[in-house]
């Protein structure tokens, strides 16, 4: 569905996903997108927009990237960690104990 509609330039920004975006950020996307090759910028254009070389390209987007990149990774390992526990409980397979766990 979304290949779809970057395929045919219909794609849009969906709240809340994209709500702490810039709008130049997704000026850039969509340009980056353009469906015509005619004339979608090349790269090196691209490259000099001010939101890549601009003097306000700060630490700010970073760091919101990277506490929204540690929910993700923290997010993943308990997921992964809940799918461990539920598929040793299905096939029944249970940790082995310890002797200090013995009675």
């Amino acid at each position: 569905a979304l290949f779809q509609q970057v395929k045919s330039g219909t794609f849009e920004f969906h709240s809340p996903y994209w709500d702490h975006i810039s709008d130049a950020a997704k000026d850039f996307i969509r340009l980056m997108l353009t469906v015509d090759p005619n004339i979608r910028p090349a790269a090196k254009t691209l490259l000099k927009l001010p939101w890549i070389a601009g003097p306000n390209v700060g630490n700010v987007q970073l760091e919101a990237a990277l506490r929204q990149l540690r929910q993700f990774n923290a997010h993943r390992r308990l997921k992964a960690a809940s799918i461990a526990v539920m598929t040793s409980v299905t096939f029944g397979v249970a940790p082995k104990q310890s002797p200090s766990d013995e009675p």
